[in-house]
């Protein structure tokens, strides 16, 4: 069983760096933007963007009416 595990254990490493490159190939431009953009489209991608802030908004910092 350990020695087939050894046998196996390369073989996450090809589809992981395939990934990553593909990755990076295809959202090169936006990395420079990451800290300024939302990655998302201008339809639904926004609406989950403003979701998040929501959810954050109501359970952190919503005060109940006294």
């Amino acid at each position: 069983m350990l020695a087939q595990q050894r046998r196996l254990g390369p073989l996450w490493l090809a589809p992981l760096s395939l990934y990553a490159l593909l990755f990076f190939c295809f959202t090169a431009p936006l990395l420079g933007r990451f800290s300024t953009h939302f990655f998302a489209d201008m339809g639904d991608g926004l609406v989950f963007v403003w979701n998040l802030w929501w959810v954050d908004t109501a359970v952190t910092r919503l005060r109940t009416a006294s």
